[in-house]
């Protein structure tokens, strides 16, 4: 029963088309359905070819794709349809991937403007889940997918997972992200469940010791295993979570965690020593935007972060220059999603503003042959990243010209740290040489309390600690300025 919808899906991915939902639908039923019997998992590989003449066709396969988009968006995505014909690109110009430096840089700027002339006005699509990112830049970003692209991510997801042995019928996971901000964990949730697994949500909670004695309950349910064993958290509340377990001397060994998932913020090597010690499993993470959903990068069973190069392209260019960096070189990844894996809102070399370094490798260990990265470095806007939300200097800086006792314009810098029992956010702030030293705890507490920082759930709720240092004038190398706009770094 799998065979036929799987030889027809692989046929229409092979055509860079999208494989027909009611084919993935069977593959996924008869999927559970082998695992509820006992069976080993099903799992798709292709043939092994050498890396060069499985790297070239992937690129093949991307530059026909590419061309798609192109016409597509050309067609029936009015913002794409003015940028190409205001730079002379047709789809027919573009003969390979190295012509995509002539198609326009998007920024989230052009998306914030009017998300609505991202939308494809092409026949039969019809937006019908918002997704949004935080509001904390001073205006969300309103984004929107068609019910048969989540339920297209939804079954990929669940094919993958039942594939590689972490998701079905018996799996117990625990997700501590919220579904009504992180599309991340309801796809994964959508896809765990279509699996047969059961979901456990505790969202953003602080309360560590209940998350716990749910992660170590023994539970006896059919067919089930008997404790949790998965968990997807963000970095934040892997750090709490992590630290409590270690307070109350449990480790892994009396779990039943198989896996830990994280995404929504970048992940560094201490916190994955920190969960490694304590649960004894490896950290897997993820990178994704919700801008370019179906084009993001997962960590293999060999630790190497792949990028899914069918359903999307990645640059690496010169955050300067804004030409591509050789492999090594740090760049800022720019993305371009698919048509059709991204069907309502395909976007064209979207700027992430993420940093990061590609490796000169494609080929793994785990047989995967596809673009590569060495390290996530950081951003290049200045943002920072709470729990899973975003913050800017904007925003900050707005709330700080209240404040009379400051230097204004306000100078400030915002750093998250890693200390021992959680993430911490730092802000430093310069105050004015008029300050007297009596007042400055009084001013501490109201900017605190006036910043939009200590009003969010991971902070509110412990998961991360929010402190605000008052500095002399003039002590802050490189500050946050309040420029009007949009305050940078100062040169």
């Amino acid at each position: 029963m799998i065979l036929l919808p799987a030889l027809r899906s692989l046929s229409r991915a092979a055509l860079g088309r999208r494989p027909r939902q009611r084919d993935l639908d069977r593959i996924v039923g008869g999927m559970r359905r082998r695992l509820l019997h006992g069976q080993p998992p099903l799992r798709f590989r292709s043939p092994r070819l050498p890396a060069g003449v499985a790297i070239r066709q992937v690129r093949a396969l991307q530059l026909r794709k590419l061309r798609r988009t192109i016409a597509h968006v050309r067609r029936h995505v009015p913002y794409y349809r003015s940028a190409l014909e205001a730079a002379g690109v047709r789809p027919e110009e573009i003969r390979s991937l190295d012509d995509l430096r002539h198609l326009p840089l998007t920024h989230r700027a052009d998306l914030e403007a009017d998300p609505g002339r991202f939308l494809s006005a092409a026949p039969g699509l019809n937006p019908t889940i918002h997704l949004h990112t935080s509001g904390t830049s001073g205006r969300p970003l309103d984004l929107f997918l068609s019910q048969e692209e989540f339920d297209y991510y939804v079954a990929v997801q669940a094919m993958s997972g039942m594939a590689g042995g972490f998701l079905g019928p018996a799996h117990i996971l625990q997700v501590h992200l919220s579904l009504d901000t992180s599309i991340a964990a309801r796809i994964f949730t959508a896809a765990a469940q279509r699996a047969g697994a059961l979901v456990l949500n505790i969202g953003v909670s602080g309360e560590y010791d209940r998350s716990l004695r749910a992660l170590f309950e023994e539970r006896h349910l059919p067919g089930k295993f008997s404790r949790v064993s998965g968990l997807f958290a963000s970095p934040g509340q892997l750090w709490a979570l992590t630290t409590r377990a270690e307070q109350l001397g449990l480790s892994g060994a009396g779990s039943g965690l198989r896996r830990i998932y994280t995404c929504g913020a970048m992940v560094s090597e201490n916190l994955k020593r920190f969960v490694h010690r304590v649960w004894g499993l490896p950290l897997r993470e993820a990178w994704s935007m919700v801008e370019t959903l179906s084009t993001g990068a997962f960590e293999c069973e060999s630790g190497r972060l792949h990028f899914l190069d069918l359903s999307g392209l990645v640059e690496f260019l010169d955050p300067e220059t804004r030409r591509p960096v050789p492999p090594g070189r740090p760049g800022v990844a720019v993305v371009t999603a698919f048509y059709p894996d991204r069907e309502l809102m395909p976007i064209l070399r979207y700027w992430s503003h993420d940093l990061m370094v590609p490796s000169a490798e494609t080929a793994c260990e785990c047989g995967v042959v596809s673009t590569q990265i060495e390290e996530i470095l950081g951003r290049t806007d200045q943002m920072v990243i709470v729990g899973a939300r975003n913050f800017f200097p904007q925003a900050l800086g707005e709330v700080l010209r209240d404040f009379p006792g400051l230097v204004q314009p306000p100078r400030f810098r915002v750093a998250v740290q890693e200390h021992t029992g959680a993430q911490h956010v730092v802000m430093e702030i310069e105050c004015a040489p008029t300050l007297e030293g009596d007042a400055r705890p009084g001013l501490n507490r109201s900017i605190r309390e006036a910043l939009p920082l200590s009003r969010d759930p991971y902070v509110a709720s412990g998961t991360v600690r929010f402190d605000v240092s008052l500095v002399p004038a003039g002590s802050i190398r490189d500050p946050f300025r309040d420029k009007g706009a949009a305050p940078g770094p100062e040169h």
